[in-house]
């Protein structure tokens, strides 16, 4: 289930490491007038385009936004809350993902030329383990949080078969965190440079 990922992180990063909350906003500005430019000198975002274009842009600063509240906000004391955080986190994550990959099929076309669902695949296994399906994973694995053990940097979890065998996993956030962040700003400013390129 978890797979091995392309390294973009540093070792032995905390949540009150300051690189980790990451601020999109001048970077995407950039995309978002590049974006205009382009359609103005009649590149490829015809009419069929523009709804997930226009999606994809705001889901990647969205989902910032709630990735970057939850490195700053205080962790909540209560399980319900603590169980919010986890999931919301996770699934921003995914989305992230998912919004980054739908902008450069529409720049780059279906060729993969920058995967990051590939390259961050141990993060959607995290999210697919923890949040998508943890009742029936792949037909074959049940996934269960230990609560006692959250926390804001770390969480902890039970993998069970079919069979009853048992194994322990643990997710370092800050980690995965670091890891999502260095690969966004990596893929959003190539697709800067080929926008750049493009509308010369």
């Amino acid at each position: 289930m978890l797979n091995k990922q392309t390294d973009f992180s540093k070792e032995n990063v905390t949540m009150s490491d300051t690189t980790l909350e990451f601020n999109i906003d001048s970077q995407m500005q950039i995309l978002r007038e590049l974006v205009h430019k382009a359609d103005r000198v009649g590149y490829i975002f015809d009419d069929s385009i523009w709804p997930q274009l226009l999606s994809s842009l705001d889901v990647i600063e969205d989902t910032q936004a709630a990735i970057n509240y939850y490195i700053r906000s205080d962790y909540p004391t209560d399980y319900g809350g603590q169980y919010l955080y986890v999931y919301g986190l996770l699934q921003a994550l995914f989305m992230q993902q998912d919004a980054i990959d739908a902008f450069c099929d529409i720049v780059f076309g279906k060729v993969k030329r920058y995967d990051i669902k590939k390259w961050l695949s141990r993060i959607r296994d995290f999210r697919n383990d923890i949040v998508g399906h943890p009742t029936n994973r792949c037909s074959k694995y049940f996934i269960r949080l230990v609560r006692c053990e959250m926390q804001k940097n770390t969480l902890s979890y039970t993998v069970t078969d079919k069979s009853d065998n048992g194994s322990y996993g643990a997710v370092d956030i800050p980690l995965i965190l670091q890891d999502q962040q260095s690969c966004v700003s990596f893929i959003l400013s190539k697709i800067e440079q080929e926008l750049s390129r493009l509308i010369i």
